[in-house]
């Protein structure tokens, strides 16, 4: 009705209900495309359509492209050229039937007449100007090779028109054709090239209706598909409003959710209020959401209780758009509003100007016949929640203004040390004065308050932060902050900002050792670090470069100055100092870290040489060089990987001059020939080791020479002079020996050897071995005449283990007769065998020389064979 003079009648609700024999059972072709309201038609799912027939696109199929039909000779080099057909049937096209169309080289069969036909940028915008149809309008021509248009009548009730034609802008091959049905209905039908963008439809110019093709100007168009284009009841509703709902809804529409969402939750709301946003479950009944009456928003006034006179009521003014399941209610802060129905326009504010103030309050939507909201099929909305239509809505909730933020902003990265900046600005709607920022810097530090002065909202705070951030997971801090208000009243920022403290890699300003350290000594290295990360961990990572690894030393928080004691111990001898590096890493948890070194030298620890007394043995006139023996040194500074030296000197004793040693403590014979064991049978010897430090050791060594057997003399016959006979040799040696049988060996010159018998006997401790000719030997037991040589074998002469150093030899010879040993018989011979002649042993003058025959006395035989030899000489 009216009011105030105005025509509100807009909000009577005259929609169809479901079920409504009005659904889907309008005619189709002269209805207008959208009701009184604007709603485009819709199809009621569960209502048979049973309005006038309606042409529906089926869905694209393939199919392959049939090239048939007679070609026209129908050849333009543009779009817009035209040619007259008669059709075989009459073509009943919406209200009329056609008997002849025009037929345009760029594609389009047109029914009414020529107009507006020429192809351009503008023709999907013109495309509803004519009633006409076409698969493909675009800008073609059909007078390319092979190009034409066809026409096949060769079926009955169906006459089918194709193009064989070519763009005129990138010159592709275009094939496409339209088959019309006496029916009134149609196919387009497309070849493979079809890859341009063209319009494609139908339109009726006397019923204002055009309808696309859902492939209207595709790119990729639907090559070798068709196209049905079929006649179907219609759905369009009876009368002026489309019925938007399904008539099989049995579900009431309920409120959703709300907006502020605390009004739906029953909540307190601190925030500014000028609307109030209602979201349904569905769409809505478009009068019902657009009613004033559906809705009451009311304030308890002083006494808290709703209902009563002193309640304040605020005037809802919907805003709904059709098809949306939700209206904004905008709240009307103005004096004198009207109780009921919406205020004149001129009393309309242009933009919210003022909110809702701290109360509480009672959101109202009516649920009943008479003033219900209801949805698109005709349902009250279930208000109450009970799962059934009908029922009010009605939510009360608290207004309770907080302090808030309008913005915050942190500094995004700093350095360690340096300062960060948090500033904001916040609003506070309350009666609150004074205000304080509270915030928690992340970084494990108390929260930390901050007041604001009084009327100023603005505030900056600067903080330090000492620590990075580099160990957290994220790599970051995150800072939160809250405001309070002096009513108590406080809010936080719901996001959390974030700021990265880089790590600044800290530094060795100074590291001090001393120049010189002796093995074993205690010595400090000291140093000072500096750091502007006043809470970071320090660690230093010491390499003292003597293979003993890294130490790590823990220095306490806020430590800038250290000292780290340290002792070189078990450093191998050197006979220099050794360079040492050390070198300290110090770290603070992150990356970089700083290094530094410093050279010290060290002084190995060196230990004395020590060298013990010893006994030796050499044998007596050994050669010159002969090795004694080796001293026996302990010195541990000789022993891989230690480097020492030593030096050994005899300095004194009784064998001085007689011995040499080398600096590997080997004593060595320097004067062999003067080591006689029978002169002197031991002697001494003081000897001085010094190594590379000079520190010095003495020891006495004893080297007691050991007897080599030798031949003290030889002897033929007794030791006579005579070589007339010879029936014995005695050897005496120097020492009791020991003889293999084989010892002995007699080779006469120019003839063998042979091996003489011999017995020993001991006389004084010397062995005296005589040896004896048995079977090689003339008659009397004497070798014959000749030169011989007797050979002692020196490796078969033994005494207490020691050798003949080597084989020792005597020449001698025998020439019967030759008594004086002059190697002839002559006349003194001769005058000594006169003086023998006839003699017997035991007679004085008894000369057993020349007893030939070894029978004891000098006869007539004897001295025969002396004439035999008389004047006989025996070479050398």
């Amino acid at each position: 009705g009216y009011v105030n003079g105005e025509d509100h009648s807009r909000d009577d609700n005259w929609s169809l209900g479901k079920t409504s024999p009005a659904i889907d059972s309008a005619h189709s072709w002269h209805a207008l495309s959208t009701d009184a309201i604007g709603s485009v038609r819709l199809n009621d799912p569960a209502t048979p359509d049973s309005g006038s027939n309606d042409y529906v696109q089926l869905t694209p199929v393939s199919d392959p492209f049939v090239s048939s039909g007679t070609a026209m000779d129908w050849h333009a080099g543009y779009p817009d050229y035209t040619w007259q057909y008669t059709l075989p049937f009459g073509f009943p096209f919406f209200d009329q039937t056609y008997t002849t169309v025009t037929i345009s080289s760029g594609g389009l069969i047109q029914f009414d007449g020529y107009s507006s036909m020429a192809w351009d940028e503008t023709a999907i915008q013109r495309f509803p100007d004519a009633s006409r149809i076409t698969a493909f309008w675009d800008n073609l021509r059909t007078d390319g090779s092979d190009d034409d248009i066809f026409i096949d009548e060769s079926i009955a009730d169906q006459v089918t028109i194709r193009w064989d034609a070519t763009h005129v802008t990138d010159g592709t091959d275009v094939d496409f054709s339209v088959t019309l049905y006496s029916s009134g209905e149609f196919t387009f039908h497309y070849g493979s090239d079809v890859t341009t963008s063209p319009v494609a439809g139908y339109a009726n110019s006397d019923l204002g209706r055009a309808y696309v093709s859902v492939l209207d100007e595709s790119q990729t168009f639907a090559a070798n598909q068709s196209i049905e284009f079929v006649l179907r009841p219609g759905h369009v509703d009876i009368g002026a409003l489309e019925f938007r709902g399904s008539s099989d809804d049995i579900v009431a529409p309920v409120v959703a959710s709300t907006f502020p969402g605390e009004i739906g939750q029953q909540q307190s709301i601190s925030a500014l209020i000028d609307s109030i946003r209602v979201l349904f479950s569905e769409e809505v009944n478009y009068f019902d959401a657009g009613s004033f009456a559906a809705y009451e928003l009311r304030e308890a006034g002083a006494n808290g209780t709703f209902g009563d006179g002193d309640d304040v009521v605020y005037q809802l003014v919907p805003k709904f758009q059709l098809g949306d399941s939700f209206v904004d209610l905008q709240i009307v802060f103005v004096q004198g509003a009207p109780a009921q129905g919406p205020l004149p326009e001129s009393s309309m504010p242009a933009t919210p100007v003022d909110y809702l103030p701290e109360g509480n309050y009672q959101f109202f939507i009516q649920s009943d016949l008479t003033g219900g909201v209801r949805d698109t099929a005709g349902l009250l909305i279930d208000g109450d929640g009970n799962g059934a239509a009908g029922g009010a809505y009605q939510r009360e909730f608290e207004i309770y203004f907080l302090p808030e933020f309008s913005w915050l902003s942190l500094s995004t990265t700093i350095n360690e040390g340096g300062n960060a900046s948090l500033s904001g600005e916040f609003v506070d709607y309350s009666s609150a004065t004074s205000h304080s920022i509270q915030v928690d810097w992340g970084d494990g530090t108390a929260v930390q308050v901050y007041d604001v002065p009084s009327g100023q909202k603005y505030f900056q705070i600067d903080r330090v932060y000492v620590q990075d951030s580099v160990s957290t997971p994220s790599g970051s801090y995150s800072v939160t902050a809250s405001i309070l208000n002096d009513l108590g009243r406080s809010s936080a920022e719901s996001d959390p900002k974030s700021i990265v403290v880089n790590n600044v890699a800290p530094a060795l300003s100074s590291l001090t050792a001393p120049a010189n350290v002796n093995e074993d000594e205690v010595f400090t290295l000291s140093g000072q670090i500096v750091d502007p990360g006043l809470s970071d961990t320090h660690t230093l990572s010491i390499d003292w470069g003597d293979g003993t690894g890294l130490q790590q030393v823990v220095l306490a928080i806020g430590t800038r100055d250290f000292a780290v004691q340290h002792t070189y111990s078990g450093i191998a001898s050197s006979l220099t100092p050794i360079d040492q590096t050390i070198t300290v890493t110090l770290s603070d948890g992150g990356l970089p870290t700083a290094s530094s070194s410093r050279l010290i030298r060290l002084i190995p620890a060196n230990l004395p040489p020590s060298i013990e007394n010893a006994v030796m043995v050499v044998l007596e006139m050994a050669d010159n060089g002969t090795v004694v023996g080796q001293l026996i040194n302990s010195d541990p500074d000789l022993v891989l990987p230690n480097i020492d030296s030593q030096s050994f000197t005899i300095v004194g004793g009784s064998g001085l001059g007689r011995f040499a040693i080398d600096n590997q403590g080997v004593i060595t014979v320097a004067n062999g020939n003067a080591l006689d064991h029978e002169g002197t049978a031991s002697y001494s010897l003081f000897v001085e080791v010094t190594d590379g430090h000079g520190l010095k050791d003495t020891a006495t060594i004893t080297i007691n020479i050991g007897n080599v057997p030798e031949i003290e003399s030889f002897s033929i016959d007794n030791g006579s002079a005579q070589r007339s006979v010879v029936r014995s040799i005695t050897v005496k040696f120097d020492s009791d020996v020991t003889l293999e049988p084989d010892a002995f060996e007699i080779q006469k010159i120019g003839g063998g050897v042979f091996n003489p018998l011999f017995t020993t006997q001991l006389i004084s401790g010397k062995t005296v071995a005589t040896l004896t000719f048995e079977g090689h030997s003339e008659t009397g037991g004497s070798l014959a005449d000749g030169n011989y040589q007797l050979r002692i074998v020196g490796e078969k002469v033994v005494a207490g283990g020691t050798q003949m150093r080597t084989d020792a030899t005597d020449d001698f010879f025998r020439l019967f007769g030759d008594s004086d040993g002059d190697r002839d018989v002559d006349g003194l011979d001769y005058g000594r065998l006169a003086l023998a002649f006839l003699k017997s042993i035991g007679q004085q003058g008894f000369n057993s020389a020349f007893d030939f025959d070894g029978d004891g006395d000098v006869d007539g035989r004897d001295y025969g064979r002396l004439e035999q030899q008389f004047l006989k000489t025996l070479a050398e």
